[in-house]
C-alpha cells in the first residue's frame, strides 16, 4: 500500500530516494483537507488570477483548467491546480454563504442544527425519565417566527391531564389546565397535598364557577359561605358608585347595583338610562313570582302581581297594609292635589284634599 486508506496521503517507501517529495505531497494534501474552507460551491469557471491556498468545490461540468474534474475539490498551490475527490461525510465551511456544509456523496448540503430525536435533553441541569426536557435558567423565551407563537400542551385522552404546575421547593402550589377532564380549572394548594378548585370553566357551556366544579350559570358562585365581594378600599370615586355591579346592554351602561363611596351602610340600585323598573316576572318566572324587601332577615315589604304588601305576605290591593299605618303630624303641605292625605296635629284630625280644598275625614 502506497497511500493511506482514507485521505490518500502518500507513504514514504523503504529506502526511498528523495523522501522529501513524498513527505511534501502528504503535507500538501493535509493543507487541502484539514480545516477545509471553500471559496465557492458548484464552481464551474476558474478565477482569472487564482490565489495560493484557496479551495473551490467544483460542480458537475467545470471548464478551463478545471475541465475533466467534476465534483472535486480544486486548490491552487505552487502555480498549479490540484484536485481531490471528497468522501462522504467531509465537512467544509462555505465562506460566501457563512455556513457549514457536508458532502453527502452527491452535493455539498447545508449542515442543519437538528439533533434528531434524543431520549432526553438537559440544559444546565439533568433530565430524567419523567422530565425528559429540563432547563435551569433565570428565564425562558418563546418568541414568534412570523406572525405569532403557540405553546401546546397535549394529552392522550379526556381523563388524562394537560396543565401547568407551579411549585415551591418542588411541591405543588397552583395548577391550571385540563386536570382529569376537559373543563379548564385553576386550583391552589398550601401544602402540595390538599387542593382547592378556585375557578372552573365548563368545556361545553363556557359557564364559570367559583367554589363549584359544575357551574350552571354564566358566573356561578357556590359554597358553604358564598360571597361576591366588591370593595373600594380607598373611596376614590367619591359620590359615584365605588363598589358596584355595572350592568351593560349593547355596549352601553344601563345600571349599577352597589354602594356610594361617601355613604356608609347604604346600597343603591341606579338606572342610568331612564326610569327604574323592577319586574317580578323578569326576576323569577314562576306562578308565584315576587320581590321581597327585608332588613335583618325581617321582611318589610313584598311585591306580588296582586299588589304591594306591607305587613302582609298576600296583598290583594295595589297597596295592602296589614298592620298599623302611622301618619306623622305635619304643617299643611303646599301645592296639594286631589287625594293627598295628612294628619293635622292642631285638630288631631285626618285631612284629605278633594282637588279644591282640604276636608276633615272625621
Amino acid at each position: 500500500m502506497n497511500s493511506s486508506p482514507r485521505l490518500s496521503l502518500p507513504y514514504i517507501a523503504p529506502a526511498q530516494a528523495q523522501k522529501h517529495i513524498t513527505h511534501n505531497e502528504a503535507i500538501h494534501q493535509l493543507d487541502l483537507l484539514v480545516q477545509l474552507s471553500l471559496e465557492a460551491t458548484q464552481a464551474a469557471t476558474p478565477p482569472a488570477v487564482p490565489q495560493n491556498g484557496l479551495i473551490y468545490a467544483l460542480g458537475p461540468a467545470p471548464t478551463g483548467a478545471w475541465a475533466g474534474n467534476p465534483e472535486t475539490l480544486a486548490m491552487w498551490s505552487e502555480n498549479a491546480w490540484s484536485f481531490t475527490v471528497p468522501q462522504t461525510g467531509w465537512r467544509a465551511w462555505d465562506t460566501p454563504a457563512n455556513m457549514l456544509r457536508v458532502w453527502d456523496g452527491s452535493a455539498w448540503a447545508p449542515v442543519t442544527s437538528e439533533i434528531g430525536t434524543p431520549d432526553s435533553i438537559g440544559i444546565n441541569t439533568a433530565a430524567d425519565t419523567v422530565n425528559r426536557l429540563a432547563l435551569a435558567s433565570e428565564a425562558s423565551l418563546f418568541t414568534h417566527n412570523g406572525a405569532g407563537h403557540q405553546i401546546k400542551v397535549n394529552k392522550a385522552d379526556t381523563d388524562d391531564t394537560a396543565s401547568l404546575l407551579y411549585q415551591t421547593g418542588f411541591s405543588g402550589r397552583a395548577e391550571m389546565g385540563l386536570a382529569g377532564n376537559d373543563d379548564f380549572a385553576i386550583k391552589v394548594s398550601a401544602d402540595g397535598n390538599a387542593w382547592a378548585d378556585a375557578m372552573v370553566i365548563d368545556a361545553t357551556s363556557g359557564d364559570v364557577g367559583f367554589g363549584t366544579t359544575s357551574p350552571d350559570y354564566n358566573v356561578h358562585v357556590a359554597g358553604t359561605t358564598s360571597y361576591l365581594a366588591l370593595e373600594d378600599r380607598n373611596g376614590v370615586m367619591g359620590g359615584a358608585m365605588s363598589a358596584a355591579i355595572r350592568l351593560f346592554a349593547g355596549g352601553t351602561e344601563h345600571g349599577q347595583l352597589g354602594f356610594p363611596g361617601t355613604t356608609t351602610g347604604t346600597m343603591h340600585l341606579r338606572n342610568l338610562q331612564g326610569d327604574l323598573n323592577i319586574e317580578a316576572d323578569a326576576l323569577n318566572r314562576q306562578t308565584n313570582s315576587l320581590i321581597r324587601f327585608a332588613v335583618d332577615s325581617y321582611e318589610m315589604m313584598r311585591v306580588r302581581p296582586t299588589g304591594v304588601g306591607i305587613g302582609t305576605l298576600s296583598p290583594v290591593r295595589s297597596l295592602h297594609v296589614g298592620d298599623v299605618m302611622r301618619l306623622e303630624p305635619s304643617p299643611t303641605p303646599s301645592g296639594p292635589a286631589a287625594g293627598d292625605i295628612y294628619f293635622d296635629a292642631a285638630t288631631s284630625k285626618l285631612r284629605c284634599h278633594d282637588g279644591t280644598t282640604w276636608r276633615d275625614l272625621f
